[in-house]
């Protein structure tokens, strides 16, 4: 649908000097905050939500970042076991995926585990758009906490990593990092992986 709405001039400049550091067109950007504010007049938002959806626009950027990731973790999965698809759930928090969105309004609160926070970093370094990205991760970051690892951390890693040996379903390592800080904290882990459902204790919400 198309329509005129008169904007004050000294909002018009700033509205399109934004919209062109972020690289998108005006009428993308002016979308994006009506939606934003029709949103927050809605209903109180979450913290973890205020960037939720943000990075629509860079949908091929994102969706490159993440097969970046998922190359690199397959790489290192053959000298060291680690294997990384968690950062999926990263990238549909950028992109605005509908199931994501209902899960993360669904929770109490959001805990980002300090290996996922560096996955997703690396694949922002070797972005085109590496600014915006790292200004929407401030954001994200700005409404969750992160989880990062400690000497309880390790104590949960090695119970989880021995009981999978003895029962013969090992995981990828940084895969059990990430259930030893969910475990630690209480936490149930938001994940498409099946194979968290093999750790002892610990609650795994697909989504």
């Amino acid at each position: 649908m198309k329509t005129t709405i008169e904007i004050p001039d000294p909002l018009f400049r700033r509205a399109k000097s934004v919209a062109a550091k972020r690289g998108i067109a005006l009428r993308v950007f002016v979308t994006e905050a009506l939606a934003e504010k029709l949103r927050a007049d809605e209903s109180p938002q979450k913290p973890w939500m205020r960037s939720f959806g943000k990075l629509r626009h860079l949908h091929k950027e994102t969706k490159r970042i993440s097969e970046l990731m998922r190359k690199s973790s397959r790489r290192s999965s053959r000298k060291t076991g680690f294997d990384s698809r968690y950062q999926r759930i990263v990238c549909a928090r950028a992109d605005g995926d509908a199931a994501t969105e209902s899960r993360l309004n669904s929770v109490e609160r959001v805990v980002i585990p300090v290996i996922v926070l560096g996955e997703f970093r690396y694949g922002i370094q070797r972005s085109r758009h590496r600014t915006r990205y790292e200004e929407w991760l401030r954001e994200l970051l700005a409404g969750v906490q992160t989880a990062v690892l400690d000497e309880e951390t390790a104590g949960q890693y090695a119970e989880i990593r021995q009981h999978l040996k003895q029962i013969g379903r090992p995981i990828p390592s940084n895969d059990v990092w990430i259930a030893a800080s969910a475990r630690q904290h209480r936490l149930p882990i938001i994940s498409r992986d099946l194979h968290f459902d093999s750790v002892a204790g610990l609650k795994r919400i697909d989504w």
